[in-house]
């Protein structure tokens, strides 16, 4: 079984918001793809169909760099709804309120949370980043969507992981909550450039932190990196119909075909 992310684009509206004062550039830790994404109605259309010949595991993710910047997303969920399938969004939140005719196609959004106050929020996302946060937070609870929450451990945060969970339990989204994953530094793609001290963590660090978070929030579904359910194998498509996987210790996302020259079942059954 198979569980595909999408990757709609690979440019992101994240820069658009100022660093504040003291804290590294904003989202310079995002691994989103080098390569320049560019595609057709026709390329998305024949991904959609290559979707049907392979045994998946729902929902399909859309992601990016930031997804809501393609044109093409809007056209991709509704076919990708057409063709029966399930959507989670993975978005920074920035454009869902232009954006909400997108959310009564799909079920599952994942958002950004890197901490529970703007000192915390806006020190790795840019200024105002909190408040747009809370504001996707409330979008994703008014269309009822089941939230996904994505918190980059860092040197800065991790002592605030326990606040963060306490001050989910207070939201009146709490219960859409549908997982929390806690995840580490991944020095892959576009974030081979970056300086690492400001995100990597040592490796007992991060996962006794985690292993805490489990403890005291065992009512909340508490993913970390690393952990794999192996029957079930990630797969990335480009939406210019570029197939990838991540083998671990890699600095890039290996390509193992495309689908405009091949079909999906072919290209993943020489994956190794």
């Amino acid at each position: 079984m198979y569980k595909i992310n999408i990757f709609a684009t690979n440019l992101c509206n994240a820069k658009s918001l100022k660093p504040v004062s003291g804290a590294p550039g904003v989202c310079d830790f995002c691994f989103r793809p080098l390569e320049k994404i560019e595609t057709s109605e026709n390329i998305v259309r024949e991904i959609v169909d290559n979707l049907d010949l392979i045994n998946i595991c729902e929902p399909i993710t859309i992601t990016g760099g930031e997804p809501l910047v393609s044109k093409y997303v809007y056209p991709l969920i509704e076919l990708l709804v057409a063709h029966n399938h399930r959507v989670s969004l993975h978005t920074n939140g920035i454009l869902l309120p232009q954006n909400k005719s997108l959310l009564p196609l799909i079920e599952f959004i994942s958002l950004p949370y890197d901490g529970n106050r703007p000192e915390l929020t806006d020190y790795y996302r840019g200024a105002g980043y909190f408040q747009i946060l809370q504001s996707a937070f409330e979008i994703a609870y008014d269309y009822n969507l089941n939230i996904g929450l994505h918190t980059l451990t860092t040197p800065y945060n991790v002592p605030s992981l326990p606040d963060m969970g306490f001050s989910l339990q207070k939201q009146k989204y709490y219960r859409n909550i549908w997982y929390w994953y806690i995840k580490k530094f991944k020095k892959i793609n576009s974030a081979v450039f970056v300086d690492t001290s400001q995100y990597e963590l040592e490796e007992t660090t991060y996962r006794t932190a985690v292993a805490n978070m489990k403890i005291h929030f065992p009512n909340i579904q508490i993913i970390e990196s690393g952990q794999i359910n192996k029957e079930i194998k990630t797969i990335f498509i480009a939406l210019n119909g570029d197939v990838f996987i991540y083998t671990k210790g890699k600095t890039q996302n290996e390509l193992v075909g495309t689908l405009t020259r091949d079909r999906l079942d072919r290209i993943i059954s020489e994956i190794k």
